[in-house]
């Protein structure tokens, strides 16, 4: 395919969101919970799949945020590696892009990578 550049810089001018670190970082314990951020704005709902909850993208929902982004928060976790991904729409499953730490997924892509100590 080719790039539509009026259409990329048309989208890139919507685009409204302030891209802070409490909104748009890698997941972190806060409060007693584990926060996940995503940033869709195409999304009309988002769910967190991990091997922490057997990949199921009806288990743990996102909500939308007021400025745009989307926010989960869980329980903490036993000490050990996860892999998980965002599900958008309950059929576009990608990695988690705030965070660096990824690991291959078996079907071209990635996982994103949460540590619990």
């Amino acid at each position: 395919g080719c790039l539509n550049a009026r259409r990329a810089v048309a989208f890139a001018e919507r685009e409204t969101h302030e891209f802070t670190e409490c909104n748009f970082s890698p997941p972190r314990i806060e409060g007693g919970k584990i926060l996940f951020f995503a940033h869709d704005d195409e999304a009309k709902e988002i769910s967190l799949c991990s091997d922490f909850n057997n990949w199921k993208p009806e288990e743990i929902r996102f909500e939308k945020q007021s400025d745009g982004f989307w926010r989960a928060e869980i329980e903490i976790l036993p000490s050990g590696k996860y892999h998980y991904k965002f599900v958008a729409d309950n059929e576009r499953w990608t990695e988690d892009a705030s965070n660096g730490l990824k690991s291959a997924d078996g079907y071209g892509g990635f996982n994103s990578i949460l540590y619990i100590g």
